[in-house]
């Protein structure tokens, strides 16, 4: 999940800014509707989580130390804000793994991911 109204400029090198046709200034209502993750922006925020959360789902909101496509906090702030509307959120940062650590099956990543699907399976 990214907050693309706060770091646009870094998510994606710029993917995000290309994708919604322009920065948060310009287009605040396409960065409000594209994303569930919680924005750390003022204006934004007081719409975030009420707009999308609680998912009532479970949540697994992994990162890798080392993402430079997404930064970190991203991760972070949306994990805490879904746990405090009441969502079963987990965040897994898996230090020194990049932002695609979730896709490769040798990773601890994977093997947490694993893990916490099969919890859920009787």
């Amino acid at each position: 999940m990214w907050d693309g109204c706060d770091q646009a400029n870094v998510t994606g090198e710029g993917a995000v800014i290309s994708f919604l046709g322009g920065n948060y200034t310009t287009y605040p209502e396409r960065y409000v509707l594209s994303s569930p993750a919680a924005s750390s922006n003022v204006t934004v925020k007081s719409m975030y989580p009420r707009q999308f959360l609680p998912l009532k789902v479970p949540i697994q909101a992994i990162t890798g130390s080392a993402d430079i496509t997404v930064p970190v906090s991203q991760t972070i702030t949306f994990a805490e804000q879904a746990k405090s509307a009441g969502d079963n959120c987990t965040e897994v940062s898996v230090e020194g793994e990049d932002h695609f650590v979730h896709l490769n099956v040798s990773s601890t990543a994977w093997e947490k991911t694993r893990a916490f699907i099969l919890s859920f399976i009787p």
